[in-house]
């Protein structure tokens, strides 16, 4: 009887290290997701606020700066698409560039 408590409490301590692990992969991708949705939001608010009449250059750089640093978040995970970070950092320069007065041929 003792050996059949011991096993059974061997497999329950397996099974729950395997569905801890598996909420923490989870739990890294959601952060992951939700790093990127952020830094998407600040990047449409830059551009909103760049694109109105007057423009808000310093509200713009300020949610640039967010974006920026919520895109630093999410290069971090393991679950990190580099190409998708690099486009929205790209989208990041550009309206900088723009916001400066730069303008490329």
């Amino acid at each position: 009887m003792t050996t059949l408590a011991v096993l059974l409490l061997v497999a329950a301590t397996g099974v729950g290290a395997l569905a801890y692990r598996d909420y923490e992969s989870t739990r890294a991708g959601r952060e992951y997701q939700l790093a990127v949705v952020n830094a998407e939001d600040f990047i449409a608010s830059a551009h909103r606020l760049a694109d109105r009449k007057p423009p808000d250059p310093d509200g713009a750089r300020e949610r640039m700066a967010s974006a920026t640093a919520k895109l630093d978040e999410a290069s971090r995970s393991t679950f990190a698409d580099p190409e998708k970070i690099a486009a929205l950092r790209a989208d990041i320069t550009a309206l900088a560039d723009r916001l400066d007065g730069v303008i490329l041929d």
